[in-house]
């Protein structure tokens, strides 16, 4: 079946360098992949961001929350909330938000908070993924629960990397292909990208505690 996938990516680059690798494989399985970059410091961005986008078989947007400044605020959360729910995706990809970079917290932090609003509210319910940035550096605590073999995509991925030659991204890209050399001895490929999937309770679930709980009444 083909699904809907959503991914938010705080800066042009981020979904290319975290992710880019599994954006690839879910849009060779014949499923729409859209992302989203919370930022966009400079036309020129948008511009790599859209030729990025078109390597990996994915469509791109994006918006204008303030680079380097980005908080976790109400208008963030409806925004995201209003992108959820009119894509409707069976997957949603985002920032890991323990992370030293602000950008990278609030993203992740708005997508969590939005989806958690839309509980009994959208139809599929869509699984969360989480990903990690500039493994070592930037997220912190990341331990991954699931792993995508990106091992046929490795080229693909750098050649979207390598789109983002305003700030210089393939300079730093040994860094991102030691974590998916890393990612991968961790999960039996060559390379991998780790995510972590965040499971959700939802309706009565969420009010049994296991052991001593009830079920709310109805």
């Amino acid at each position: 079946m083909k699904k809907g996938i959503l991914v938010f990516s705080a800066h042009p680059d981020d979904a290319e360098t975290c992710c880019g690798g599994t954006i690839c494989r879910l849009a060779d399985e014949g499923h729409r992949v859209h992302i989203v970059h919370m930022t966009c410091s400079a036309p020129v961005r948008a511009r790599e961001a859209a030729t990025a986008a078109t390597i990996m078989g994915a469509t791109v947007e994006v918006w204008k929350f303030p680079d380097g400044k980005m908080k976790m605020e109400p208008a963030g959360v409806r925004k995201v909330r209003s992108m959820i729910t009119k894509f409707k995706p069976h997957l949603v990809l985002a920032h890991w938000p323990v992370d030293f970079h602000p950008d990278h917290q609030a993203t992740g932090c708005l997508v969590l908070q939005a989806i958690n609003t839309l509980e009994g509210k959208i139809k599929p319910w869509p699984d969360l993924h989480f990903f990690e940035a500039c493994a070592g550096y930037q997220s912190y605590y990341f331990r991954p629960n699931h792993y995508v073999d990106i091992g046929p995509f490795v080229k693909r991925k750098r050649d979207a990397v390598a789109c983002h030659a305003s700030v210089k991204c393939i300079e730093v890209y040994p860094i991102h292909e030691t974590a998916d050399k890393a990612r991968g001895y961790e999960s039996g490929f060559s390379y991998a990208e780790g995510f972590i999937h965040l499971p959700f309770r939802l309706g009565n679930t969420r009010h049994v505690v296991v052991g001593e709980g009830r079920e709310r009444q109805k």
